[in-house]
């Protein structure tokens, strides 16, 4: 079933969009506008589907994307696009409210802590709005509906991983910090809940230390031709998210393909 997004008019006048150059706003309409977008604007999507549908670059897309994160506008994380204000721009009416909790119960719970949430629109206990900031405030701080915290009490028991995980998303990590030349820290929940899920999928040890060694060899030091800066993507982020295999199974030596991107 098709969907339909209306962009408005004012979109071409808003001070934002006026400053980015063409490839960044044909990214941004692709963002708000393609057939995986939904009614909060959370959804999962491959970065090869976006410069497939786009035809830019998938190192430029995630160039773009960076960007996008750094002026809290729409990141990249996890394998899902998020986009910051989506929600607010959408019909306050009962019957979209209601699809909007609904879509809310099934994102990943770091996720709904950067975006933004008209608190008006919703059932928001007293004891949680004083984090409210003019009209909106961050999905962590209210309580959509009792399912959502259902939810978030049972992910948090979920979390508590196996000691024999701890130690190796800990060694994971060390090994990271090692090769990059970085100090990611061991208990950040976001970084562990990365590897925990690959973990769970059946990769290795040994398959994250490959994966850390692939990227490494291939982005350390690397420029693309657009000033890209690829070290910036040697992180749990980009490394440990849902393309982990096809990191896995890229050739040992990927050098020569930078020819085509070293300026």
């Amino acid at each position: 079933m098709s969907k339909e997004r209306y962009l408005n008019t004012k979109f071409w006048d808003d001070n934002y969009i006026v400053n980015l150059d063409p490839t960044e706003k044909l990214l941004f309409i692709y963002l708000l506008t393609n057939p995986l977008t939904n009614i909060i604007g959370i959804y999962e999507i491959a970065i090869r589907r976006i410069a497939f549908d786009t035809g830019i670059d998938q190192d430029m897309v995630l160039k773009i994307l960076d960007r996008f994160e750094r002026d809290n506008k729409i990141k990249y994380s996890q394998g899902y696009i998020v986009i910051r204000n989506f929600i607010k721009h959408q019909k306050n009416n009962p019957s979209i409210n209601k699809g909007i909790e609904t879509s809310l119960q099934d994102v990943p719970e770091e996720l709904l802590e950067w975006i933004n949430i008209p608190a008006e629109r919703f059932n928001i206990s007293k004891g949680n709005r004083q984090a409210v900031t003019g009209s909106t405030q961050t999905a962590t701080n209210i309580n959509l509906n009792r399912n959502i915290n259902i939810k978030k009490e049972r992910k948090e028991k979920k979390e508590k991983f196996p000691p024999s995980n701890s130690k190796t998303i800990d060694e994971i990590i060390l090994y990271l910090n090692q090769h990059t030349d970085k100090n990611f820290k061991t208990k950040t929940k976001k970084t562990r809940n990365l590897i925990q899920a690959r973990l769970k999928e059946g990769f290795t040890l040994n398959d994250f230390k490959k994966v850390i060694d692939k990227k490494t060899n291939n982005w350390k030091g690397k420029i693309t031709k657009d000033g890209a800066n690829m070290e910036n993507y040697l992180r749990p982020e980009t490394l440990f998210s849902t393309k982990f295999e096809s990191y896995l199974n890229e050739p040992e030596n990927n050098n020569q393909e930078w020819m085509r991107y070293v300026k």
